[in-house]
């Protein structure tokens, strides 16, 4: 029998249906449960689709019942944990088909790649130790993988990313043998993750000590969806007008709804509609968002790029009956949603906490390189902004740019566990995870 580990990034692996990552959705018929892209193009309506979970995954200490459960679409409602426990379920499902397939008839071992501390509202000191447990309570023991059960361990999310650009493209920057100070940025769907790694003398994560920690780490709950509703809203605004009064309140109800706090059947009609109305939109504006930064070959933050895409949206949200229109979007449009909606409100005063706390952790040494990771640093304005809104921090440190971030803490995790697989020495099976300071604080963040 074959034994090779199995690896989960929430969740990313092998190619399954002629995608190469599985989006953390849930779709429940009365005989089956639907995952991913499948879950998402079968559901008739999106607000059917459970999404929104992992977050509540941290709030709860072990044993202590979640005050939160979810609508399906079967009209039962669960919590996080039963969606996250299904969800990995059918997971496991897909990786013991393609393990079979491929003459792997056991699998003992899961690592997981993890975010840091969440730094938002709502959100205690102890989740990741509440999600750690939580994702253990759900996966260790199970046996659809070996018969003997499997265990698990964690990465943080930085750690893998470190490892692609050292061991698996051997970027020049990351493979030297010297002391690195790395500062990671693994922006992806729906966080991002911050810190910086410090490696040994001879350029590793594998020392003790320190070299163990991801320093100043946090992650902020801000990503590709953020994105996408930013650009919703920016869309809907053209069509209603920039003054219409219930927008603001109906944008409120919609966090609300979403975060469920708010029941749809306790809102008024033209507000229930505006959910619907708004909450397919965000879904559809990922092909709209695409298609724009695919056009880009300038991302410099004064460069005039004119070129457009549409979509078909509703002339009145508010109305059920209100007919399509088609809005246009250019690329400077969507740049400076993305700078004045999600990039200076909520990244840019995360980046300062972030920067000044590794200042404080390095003593004052400089940063050495800079590695981005996960699909939504395939925003080049990222780049651009963190160089012009922190001199003082990064000034002329090198960021390692490649075609696309996607899949990079997903290639990271392969790299390093081949590298365990074929000389049994993992850099992350000693992975310690503690600050070594108090954060700064991060004031109100409104997301």
């Amino acid at each position: 029998m074959v034994e090779k580990e199995l690896f989960i990034q929430t969740v990313r692996m092998g190619e399954v249906d002629g995608a190469w990552n599985i989006p953390t959705a849930a779709l429940y018929e009365p005989d089956r449960i639907l995952i991913g892209y499948e879950a998402l193009s079968n559901a008739s309506d999106y607000k059917q689709v459970n999404e929104d979970f992992k977050i509540d995954l941290g709030r709860y200490a072990p044993g202590v019942q979640s005050k939160r459960s979810y609508l399906t679409a079967t009209g039962q409602r669960r919590s996080a944990i039963q969606i996250a426990d299904d969800f990995l379920f059918e997971i496991q499902k897909i990786a013991k088909s393609w393990l079979t397939a491929h003459g792997i008839h056991g699998c003992k071992n899961i690592v997981i790649a993890e975010p840091l501390s969440m730094y938002s509202e709502g959100v205690s000191a102890e989740w990741l130790t509440n999600y750690r447990s939580t994702l253990r309570r759900i996966i260790e023991g199970k046996t659809i993988l070996d018969n003997s059960g499997v265990t698990v361990r964690f990465i943080p999310e930085p750690f893998a990313a470190f490892q692609y650009y050292r061991h698996g493209i051997r970027h020049p920057l990351v493979s030297q043998r010297a002391q690195m100070n790395a500062l990671v940025v693994d922006f992806g769907g729906g966080t991002c993750d911050v810190c910086i790694i410090q490696t040994t003398r001879e350029g590793d994560i594998s020392g003790g000590g320190i070299n163990k920690r991801p320093l100043a780490g946090k992650s902020l709950p801000v990503g590709g969806y953020t994105i996408n509703r930013a650009i919703a809203e920016h869309l809907l605004r053209k069509v209603v007008g920039p003054t219409v009064p219930k927008f603001k309140t109906a944008l409120r109800e919609y966090k609300e709804w979403l975060e469920g706090n708010r029941s749809l059947d306790a809102l008024a009609p033209g507000y229930k509609t505006f959910i619907d109305v708004f909450h397919r939109l965000i879904h559809r504006i990922e092909n709209l968002k695409l298609a724009l930064s695919r056009t880009i070959t300038d991302w410099s933050l004064s460069s005039e790029q004119r070129f457009s895409a549409s979509i078909a949206v509703p002339r009145d949200p508010f109305d059920p009956g209100s007919p399509n229109v088609t809005v246009a979007m250019s690329v400077g449009e969507l740049r400076d949603v993305f700078v004045s909606k999600v990039y200076t409100p909520l990244l840019k005063p995360f980046f300062d906490d972030r920067l000044e706390a590794g200042r404080l952790v390095l003593d004052n040494s400089s940063l050495t390189v800079v590695l981005l990771s996960g699909g939504s640093a395939n925003f080049g304005w990222l780049r651009e902004l963190l160089i012009q809104d922190f001199p003082q921090h990064i000034g002329n440190v090198p960021f390692v740019q490649i075609a696309d971030y996607q899949q990079v803490v997903a290639q990271g995790l392969a790299v390093d566990c081949a590298r365990e697989f074929a000389t049994g020495q993992s850099d992350f099976k000693g992975v310690t995870y503690k600050p070594t300071l108090p954060f700064a604080q991060p004031g109100r963040i409104r997301l």
